[in-house]
């Protein structure tokens, strides 16, 4: 699969509890990974302030971050989409099924 992020939000953004897409919306995500091992084409998600500190350096096609970390999503490349998510884990779970 190969996808934009603004293509990604905009098919699956409601019905994945994203609710914003910032950085770059062209980004191309060919598949989704973990954080650890993900790469310049996935769409890896960031459930947490932690996670966020560790990988926050590292350029992914696309993250999604909890809501509350909103206000960190400049300190990502700015190659990078972000996807903001009212619920983390409900987004990770069907963002899953898409990709």
């Amino acid at each position: 699969m190969e996808i934009t992020a603004k293509d990604f939000f905009k098919d699956n953004g409601e019905a994945c509890y994203l609710v914003a897409i910032e950085g770059n919306s062209n980004a191309i995500i060919k598949g989704m990974n973990s954080y650890e091992s993900g790469g310049t084409e996935d769409l890896v998600v960031i459930p947490n302030q932690k996670a966020f500190e560790n990988h926050k350096e590292k350029t992914f096609a696309a993250v999604v971050i909890p809501k509350n970390l909103a206000k960190s999503a400049a300190l990502l490349p700015k190659e990078t989409a972000i996807f903001i998510s009212a619920a983390i884990e409900l987004s990770h779970a069907l963002i899953k099924q898409k990709l």
